[in-house]
Formats: structure tokens, sequence, C-alpha cells
């Protein structure tokens, strides 16, 4: 028998806490809920901001370096702290470089391809024009030592500190002595250099 005087609202109430007692749906903790929320924050384009342009070099234990490239970093701007960093294959600003270790960041291709023998290595010195097509810089008559092994180019090392422009001469970023650049040189400049080699 239904009672005349019951409040509706109040019969509502207990309609909904029943539905809800028989859900089997687990809730999850709100520490869990944080975390996943926290995570899932790093994979939403809107939540990274573009703060500068970065010519990364890697530094091998040997103290060998070798310039990479150029990348965008981003921060994350939820936590400042987290960075990710893109590389750009077209010409972006540079506001500086930074040095990077560790095997993760270059391949180790002349030990693949050209096991060292006594004898078989040869330094080059020449004097170059050199345009970083991904730096979007160039420098004129740069000296570079071309190491080669087995009659083949593996490193193209700058012989001093160069400074490197852009072509609206609103940018100079300077690379340091013993950099390979090897892997930046256009591929005209390689073009250029395979003909002063004569390879």
């Amino acid at each position: 028998m239904v009672n005349p005087f019951k409040d509706p609202l109040e019969s509502l109430l207990e309609e909904a806490v029943a539905i809800q007692a028989n859900r089997r749906v687990r809730a999850m903790p709100s520490g869990e809920k944080a975390i996943k929320h926290h995570h899932e924050s790093f994979f939403k384009p809107e939540n990274w901001q573009r703060t500068r342009g970065i010519a990364i070099i890697h530094r091998a234990p040997d103290e060998k370096l070798t310039l990479l490239g150029n990348f965008t970093e981003y921060r994350h701007k939820l936590l400042p702290s987290a960075r990710k960093l893109i590389r750009e294959a077209a010409p972006i600003p540079i506001d500086g470089e930074e040095y990077v270790m560790g095997s993760i960041w270059t391949a180790r291709a002349k030990d693949i391809l050209f096991p060292a023998r006594l004898g078989d290595e040869e330094d080059i010195e020449l004097t170059l024009d050199l345009t970083f097509t991904e730096l979007g810089v160039f420098a004129s008559k740069v000296k570079v030592c071309v190491r080669t092994l087995h009659n083949a180019i593996y490193r193209v090392e700058l012989v001093e500190q160069s400074q490197f422009i852009s072509p609206t001469n609103q940018m100079f970023i300077y690379f340091p002595a013993g950099l390979d650049i090897l892997g930046a040189m256009s591929f005209d400049c390689k073009m250029e250099l395979r003909r002063a080699l004569s390879i």
C-alpha cells in the first residue's frame, strides 16, 4: 500500500540508492583516477607548449662530438619540468645548443660497417663552404678534417670553433672544434665533399 503522506523526493532518493547498490562497476579510487588523468594529459597536444629551438650535439664516451640536428623543445603546461624534444626537418630559429650522451642518441654505424684495422684510417683537411639545411645556417671557408675508413667517409669534423649564420643574418651560432657535422651537411655540400676527395 502506497503511503499518501510520503515525500516524492524521498522516494526518488530511495530508488537512486537501490540502483547504485545494484551496480557492479567498481569505482576507481581517487588516487588511481588522478594518476590516470595525469598520464593521459601527456598525450594531449594542447598540454604542450613550444619553448625554443635547440641544436642537439652528442658527446661520446671518447669525447667525440656529433651534431644530431635541430629539435623543438616543448614543456608540459601542468608539469613544466617535463619536456619533449621533436626533431625538425625544416629550418627553425635556434636559441642555443645542448649536449647529450648515451648510445640511444646515435647509432654506432662506423663499428658495424667498417671494423677498424690498423692503417686503414686516413684524415684529410679541407676548406669548404657549408650549409646545414635543417638548421637554416651556413658558413664560408670552414676548415674541416674528413675522416675516412676503407675509402668511406665516416666523420667530418670542424678543425676550429666556427660561426654559422642564417641567410637573414638574424641568427648566429657557434659550433665547437671536433664536432662531427657529416649528418647535418646539405646534399650539395656532401656532393662537393665527394668531388674534393675524388670519391
